[in-house]
């Protein structure tokens, strides 16, 4: 919690889309897809969290500095 704003805010995303993901799963399972099927889903949406978060500040842009040029 340290992290700031950004981080809180993919906190309270990761906790959100958590739940949203245990309770579809418990709703195809229950409506008969298999949990091989079940898997793969949450297999590839794990991936695509793990490109979002691996990019630098969570996908958002970089600011780059300006260099200073000393004049003499």
């Amino acid at each position: 919690m340290l992290g700031g704003k950004r981080a809180r805010r993919e906190a309270r995303l990761m906790v959100t889309e958590k739940i949203h993901a245990g309770l579809e799963a418990n709703a195809r399972l229950m409506a008969g897809a298999s949990p091989d099927e079940v898997i793969r889903t949450y297999r590839r949406r794990v991936a695509a969290n793990d490109k979002r978060l691996s990019k630098p500040y969570f996908g958002g842009s970089v600011r780059k500095r300006k260099q200073r040029i000393k004049l003499p």
